[in-house]
């Protein structure tokens, strides 16, 4: 990456940092989590930063780790599209645990954002896999998109997470969030792809597109604007165009002479 061009993931740094402070806080813990009794007495800034507070150490090392690389790399890449996602995702995922699983009094965790980012960076190298004609960047793409369904199609049957022992750090993992997040990521990467999408054939061959020869029909269309000439000169352009004059090489013999 050029040096110059180099952005600092901050949004990724800010939150990352209030993850930590946050775990490391107690009181900050319980002003923040997903409290539904709270939320429901008009706290509701909790349904945001439920996301920055975990269990335990092993929660956050996981999910910290996880939101510091896919962060780093989204926002770097796709700044719009990272701020879109994390808002987006954050939101539908209380939204969902709100009303689909009210029997969940309280929440925390980055997981599900984290699902999102995967995603959403799984959506894009599969774009650029495809645009590109990279078989390579496809097949691990697959292999990943295959893997995080697996993955989350098993927590979501068996009520268990796959990287964290829920049992012994005592909460009750949310799968839904996980799902919810990665439906958000992919939907935002394809709709962040589409236009690249309609312009791939720019991207198919480019130098077959410059080897091409113009189409002479079209460059007479355009010969009034280009040349701004009188009708007589765009005639003779077009004249030229229809019947190209022939290229040929004089020989001229040489006549030396010895002295």
């Amino acid at each position: 990456m050029n040096p110059r061009t180099f952005r600092f993931p901050a949004a990724t740094a800010l939150l990352a940092f209030l993850a930590v402070a946050a775990f490391f806080l107690p009181r900050w813990t319980e002003l923040l989590q997903y409290d539904r009794a709270r939320i429901a007495a008009g706290e509701v800034w909790r349904l945001a930063t439920c996301h920055a507070t975990h269990w335990s150490g092993d929660n956050l090392f996981w999910d910290a780790a996880t939101f510091i690389l896919l962060g780093a790399i989204t926002e770097v890449r796709w700044p719009r599209w990272f701020l879109g996602c994390l808002f987006l995702s954050g939101a539908a995922i209380s939204a969902a645990i709100w009303l689909v699983q009210p029997e969940i009094r309280t929440y925390r965790g980055l997981s599900g954002i984290d699902s999102a980012l995967f995603t959403l960076v799984l959506t894009g190298e599969i774009r650029h896999g495809i645009l590109m004609g990279q078989r390579r960047r496809l097949l691990a793409a697959g292999f990943l998109a295959v893997a995080f369904t697996a993955k989350t199609t098993v927590e979501v049957v068996g009520g268990s997470t796959v990287f964290v022992d829920s049992a012994a750090a005592g909460f009750m993992p949310v799968p839904l969030a996980h799902a919810i997040g990665g439906l958000i990521g992919g939907a935002i990467g394809a709709i962040a792809g589409a236009p690249a999408a309609r312009s791939a054939h720019l991207l198919a061959d480019p130098l077959e597109q410059l080897l091409r020869p113009p189409d002479p029909v079209r460059l007479a269309e355009l010969a009034p604007f280009v040349l701004d000439a009188h009708p007589a000169s765009v005639a003779g352009v077009e004249d030229d165009l229809h019947h190209p004059p022939e290229v040929g090489v004089d020989l001229v013999p040489l006549r030396i002479e010895v002295v």
